[in-house]
């Protein structure tokens, strides 16, 4: 009786235990559970390329614009829970068939990433060791938003809204304009950027440029603001950033024939060319320009033409100079 109870469980163990199937039969069952184990390799391959898809995107989003939707926080989600789901049928069907995972590094995904790379790094870098709080050459995370993220108005707003067809809301650009004074923050920024867009601003852009050359110099914000307004409007409307700019650049030029005349004038202009230059809207080597200038007929007022543009110029002037030869060494 112990003698048949070993065996039983031996054999209850799984050790000697003789298949029901013919060597036939094991072969095409094996071949079945390969080409089902390829089917979901190429699953998991898809989903893999599908969730990093909407990661990419996703960055994207948040470089131009500083926040994702709840549609593309919730699409990432869905993404990721299908990849995992997946990846678990791959791995309980590839150990016991002694197969690997595919590769998850597809040539096409690998290239993307090192584009997207460049793109990141490209944009970061002068500020890499920024950390959390922002740090570096920006006062604060909020700061280096402020001045970095810019949203992307013809990736969110109907292409309609860039065509020359169709007449403006005259009123309703108006209006928003009006409100152009009071902007302190960035999304005030942005939404009345978007408003303006709505109601035609692409055949009524004249007017805009004119109220963005003169930021109301009893409001502190007002140059900033005007200026990442003007940012934002041309990467969908290219001439109104380069018009702003050089409107208030030959301004400068202009106030500089007065030195001793206008000084408040002066100063509030130079701090707008800060903030346009910030902006990437005036070059820095303009801004050289305007230094020059000012050294050659130094003042007492030329000093304080110099220091409110080294104020406004603070974070883009040293990081163009490091990009340089001569900064460089």
């Amino acid at each position: 009786g112990g003698e048949a109870g070993g065996e039983a469980g031996g054999e209850a163990g799984g050790e000697g235990v003789e298949c029901a199937l013919s060597p036939p039969e094991q072969r095409a069952l094996l071949g079945l559970l390969h080409g089902y184990y390829s089917t979901v390799s190429d699953g998991l391959v898809a989903a893999h390329s599908e969730l990093r898809s909407i990661e990419r995107s996703n960055q994207k989003a948040l470089l131009a614009r500083g926040e994702l939707s709840e549609e593309a926080a919730a699409a990432h989600e869905r993404a990721r829970k299908a990849h995992e789901r997946v990846l678990t049928a791959a791995r309980a069907m590839g150990e016991p068939l002694g197969v690997p995972l595919p590769s998850l590094s597809a040539g096409g995904d690998e290239e993307e990433e090192k584009k997207e790379s460049v793109v990141v790094s490209l944009s970061t870098s002068a500020n890499a060791d920024d950390g959390e709080s922002g740090g570096g050459l920006y006062a604060d995370a909020e700061e280096r938003a402020f001045y970095e993220q810019l949203p992307d108005l013809r990736a969110v707003l109907p292409a309609v809204l860039f065509s020359e067809e169709g007449d403006a809301d005259t009123s309703g650009l108006e209006e928003a304009m009006r409100r152009l004074p009071s902007c302190s923050s960035r999304r005030e920024v942005d939404d009345l950027a978007s408003e303006l867009t709505m109601r035609g601003l692409r055949s009524a852009r004249r007017p805009l440029v004119r109220a963005l050359l003169s930021p109301p110099a009893s409001a502190a914000d007002a140059p900033r603001c005007y200026a990442r307004l003007a940012a934002v409007l041309s990467g969908a409307f290219k001439h109104v950033g380069s018009e702003v700019g050089s409107l208030v650049a030959a301004e400068f030029e202009q106030l500089a024939e007065r030195p001793e005349q206008d000084l408040p004038a002066r100063l509030r202009n130079a701090a707008y060319v800060g903030e346009l230059v910030r902006f990437g809207l005036v070059s820095p080597p303009s801004v050289f320009g305007m230094f020059k200038a000012c050294a050659g007929a130094f003042s007492a007022a030329q000093l304080g033409v110099v220091v409110a543009l080294l104020e406004a110029c603070l974070t883009p002037l040293p990081r163009h100079f490091a990009d340089t030869p001569h900064g460089a060494s």
